[in-house]
């Protein structure tokens, strides 16, 4: 499980993978997940290079 809010706690499999969960499932309006287990809020440059594509 991420920090994505991804379902409520409760119902939550903490194993389960969110890269193909429907978008119901996050209040996000969208989210990228990493391609291995990785520090919180590490910056990377995968991650910073989405992040640049989804600027306006």
């Amino acid at each position: 499980m991420s920090a994505v809010a991804v379902r409520e706690p409760d119902h939550a499999d903490l194993c389960a993978p969110i890269d193909g969960l429907p978008p119901t499932e996050s209040p996000l309006d969208d989210f990228v997940p990493a391609s291995q287990n990785e520090e919180h809020t590490l910056i990377i440059e995968e991650r910073s290079i989405w992040l640049l594509g989804h600027l306006p």
